[in-house]
């Protein structure tokens, strides 16, 4: 992690992970309060934030931790190989 190249590929892996973090919370936000206005509640927005959230092309397998693992596992490899 001593070059160029080992700062920015985990840097900007960490900076699209966040930006897409901060996007999937604030349109679940955005949701709950269309859907608490929707239902006659105006002051409730029944939001309850997630440590992780589902992929739009594949509900039902968790992509995000998938990234997240091969993400780490190959940083490492790319790492190890690097001396």
């Amino acid at each position: 992690m001593g070059s160029f190249i080992g700062h920015v590929v985990p840097g900007s892996f960490f900076g699209l992970f966040g930006a897409w973090y901060v996007y999937q919370v604030f349109l679940k936000y955005f949701m709950c309060q269309r859907a608490a206005v929707a239902l006659g509640e105006k002051g409730r927005s029944f939001y309850q934030n997630t440590s992780s959230f589902v992929c739009s092309c594949c509900p039902t397998m968790p992509l995000e931790g998938f990234l997240k693992i091969a993400a780490s596992v190959l940083g490492m490899i790319g790492e190890l190989l690097s001396f």
